[in-house]
């Protein structure tokens, strides 16, 4: 069964968001058990922040999800 959306709102400042909200995003990203790369894995992050804008802050923080989750 899919695992159900983490309850994070969509659209606001990235530091707005705390790890554990964006590594609950990054699982339930990958619940599907589809393989992705570390770059479609960050921009399916970014998507389901609602986030279109890239910035260093963003970068930063969506890649420190990213490679957490891939540990």
């Amino acid at each position: 069964g899919a695992v159900p959306r983490p309850d994070v709102r969509q659209g606001l400042p990235i530091g707005a968001y705390s790890d554990d909200q964006l590594d609950d995003l990054v699982a339930w990203i990958r619940s599907d058990g589809q393989e992705r790369s570390r770059d479609e894995l960050a921009d399916e992050l970014r998507a389901a922040l609602g986030i279109t804008r890239r910035s260093h802050r963003v970068d930063t923080a969506v890649r420190a999800a990213v490679v957490r989750a891939l540990v």
